[in-house]
């Protein structure tokens, strides 16, 4: 595409929007190699060529900082009139310069951009840098829509989604449980949903894998869990269905994540006030957006229709298979249960047996 200054940041744009096709992507920050002398990165690719590892050597990761830093703080100095202003100036400070100095050339643009990305993956949670990230992104996205080809748009936008995505799912466990990236994650969707263009090409299944990769990073990871529960009450029944089975083979190869079991209770039970606050939340989402682009989505109630008694059953047994221990299975089955009618809870059978088992154990123990 356009070429900018950032020989680092530029680079891992590359890296990071590339291999569309493949199943698994991950990103992987690890120490220096000797390799790092000719190489910034070490590509690992598997036999059939479905996933693919970049790793990041720690030089490459300080170099990428630096030259954002350098380029955005003390200042656009290529883009703003009397820079001289802000050699000194906090970097808050040149982001308000640089918004009341709008820089109009798309190419300019673009290559802030590129460097609001460098810092993306190098200081995390930089709320300043996230904004103005998202301020470029809407401005060339914009622009393209009124200028360019459908296939342009279409290659910037998922552009921006791959890099999102492979930030979150990176080996990074500060950029894999950031509030602040997987926030701007349900406002792309919102966005993709608002333009007709974009919302045909949705694919959900990268969706659903950025959470699971992401999750397994990190475990317990509440902002990724969290927002797998949004993303599930907006999916119509056929990517709940996909949803629910892949959150279910990872909660039970992990027995002790918290937070996935907690997701896993919520999309069994089909919480309605859960629901109520994800349909809100996306219509405040899209209220920021209407003045850009117009229009609005119908979000459509989909009841999935799972069985919870057999659902529940079926953790049940898995407890008492495997001797469980950990207490996150239980506080799934507990979420399930609060959504059971309790005069249907008598025909839960482990409801019964567990009863039974601890009335027995009392007796047994003499424990009042």
């Amino acid at each position: 595409m356009i070429s900018t200054k950032g020989k680092f940041c530029k680079e891992l744009f590359e890296i990071l929007t590339s291999e569309h096709s493949v199943n698994q992507f991950k990103l992987t920050i690890a120490p220096d190699e000797e390799i790092t002398s000719k190489n910034h990165y070490y590509i690992d690719k598997s036999n059939d060529e479905t996933r693919v590892e970049a790793i990041c050597f720690k030089s490459t990761y300080v170099s990428i900082f630096m030259e954002a830093h350098n380029f955005l703080n003390p200042g656009y100095l290529s883009l703003i009139d009397s820079m001289y202003r802000l050699k000194n100036m906090p970097f808050f400070s040149v982001i308000q310069i640089y918004r009341t100095n709008i820089v109009t050339d798309f190419d300019k643009q673009y290559e802030v951009y590129v460097f609001t990305i460098g810092l993306l993956l190098t200081t995390t949670e930089n709320k300043t840098n996230l904004n103005l990230h998202e301020e470029i992104f809407l401005k060339l996205l914009l622009k393209l829509e009124k200028t360019s080809s459908s296939s342009q748009i279409i290659t910037f936008f998922e552009n921006e989604l791959r890099v999102v995505e492979r930030l979150l799912s990176s080996s990074n466990n500060k950029l894999n449980k950031s509030s602040s990236l997987w926030y701007f994650y349900r406002k792309l969707y919102v966005l993709s949903q608002k333009i007709p263009l974009l919302s045909q090409r949705t694919d959900r299944d990268i969706i659903i894998k950025t959470h699971i990769y992401s999750a397994s990073e990190h475990r317990s990871n509440y902002y990724c869990w969290n927002t797998a529960r949004w993303f599930f009450y907006l999916f119509p029944p056929s990517s709940k269905e996909i949803f629910l089975k892949a959150t279910e083979k990872f909660c039970f190869a992990n027995t002790n994540d918290c937070s996935a079991w907690s997701a896993l209770g919520y999309m069994v039970s089909n919480d309605v006030i859960e629901q109520k606050f994800t349909f809100e939340n996306y219509k405040y989402i899209e209220g920021k957006y209407s003045e850009t682009f117009p229009g609005t989505t119908s979000l459509i109630q989909s009841n999935f229709g799972i069985e919870m008694h057999s659902f529940s059953e079926k953790v049940a047994q898995f407890i008492d298979k495997l001797e469980v221990k950990e207490w996150p299975p239980f506080l799934c089955i507990l979420k399930i249960l609060h959504s059971i009618p309790e005069e249907s809870l008598q025909s839960t059978s482990f409801v019964n047996r567990w009863k039974n088992e601890l009335n027995s154990f009392e007796e047994k123990n003499r424990v009042d």
